[in-house]
């Protein structure tokens, strides 16, 4: 009998020793290797790079639709289209708009052609390009802007229909009232 609960109790720290073995070597298999920290000259550069991809890709989408379209400084591409001797616009008006949002695709991400939107120049909550282009406009006008990420919605997008760093084309009117 002892022999027997002898055998059983080796036989039990056998497969207790192979069972903590395992999740041992599952345990170390689970770690989270610590990836390398980039610096900010190797951040810079990567967002550079990210950057220059994307003015070649609004330079390509420029050239195929043949939008005579004139360029700023800050990356904005803007072409008003349908001109008028409206009041210009400036900071701190209130304007009302209309307007589609498009991808650089041709995917619609947002029509408000039919719901005008009103914003004060320069203050409200809306993307930092539109602020920009509007101010090349005049009251009735409309135009077509190309907004960069970074005067857009940037790397996240709007959780919503525009997608993480996405370049935005506003058809736009602005209304004159």
């Amino acid at each position: 009998m002892i022999k027997r609960n002898s055998y059983f109790l080796l036989s039990f720290l056998i497969a207790f020793s192979f069972l903590l073995a395992c999740e041992g070597e599952q345990a170390k298999e689970n770690k989270v290797k610590p990836t390398k920290e980039l610096t900010q000259e190797e951040l810079f550069e990567m967002n550079k790079r990210l950057m220059n991809e994307e003015r070649s890709r609004i330079e390509h989408f420029v050239k195929r639709n043949r939008w005579p379209v004139k360029s700023t400084g800050t990356g904005l591409k803007y072409w008003v289209y349908d001109t008028t001797q409206g009041a210009a616009i400036k900071e701190k008006d209130i304007v009302k708009v209309r307007y589609n949002i498009l991808l650089l695709t041709g995917d619609t991400c947002y029509k408000r052609w039919s719901e005008p939107e009103e914003f004060k120049v320069d203050y409200d909550d809306v993307e930092s390009g539109l602020h920009e282009g509007i101010k090349y406009m005049k009251k009735g006008e409309k135009a077509r802007l190309i907004l960069p990420p970074h005067l857009a919605h940037g790397l996240i997008g709007d959780m919503n229909k525009i997608p993480m760093n996405a370049t935005l084309i506003y058809d736009l009117q602005v209304i004159d009232e």
